[in-house]
């Protein structure tokens, strides 16, 4: 599984906005619904900030399996 459609699968299963997303990782909230929809690159900054956000960790893509 691609890490948009996982990040994207966390944010729906704990029903956080992508506006709530954007305040508090201090992208965009385009930028926030480029990368779940798999329509922008994800750097590797803001992959940890996701995480951290979402608090899940980096692990979790390595072995491609939501929680």
């Amino acid at each position: 599984m691609k890490i948009n459609r996982i990040f994207a699968e966390i944010v729906e299963q704990k029903g956080i906005k992508q506006a709530y997303l954007a305040e508090k990782t201090g992208m965009t909230a385009d930028m926030i619904s480029k990368i779940l929809r798999g329509e922008r690159r994800i750097m590797a900054d803001e992959f940890l900030t996701l995480c951290e956000v979402l608090e899940v960790s980096p692990e979790l893509f390595r072995s491609n399996k939501v929680a």
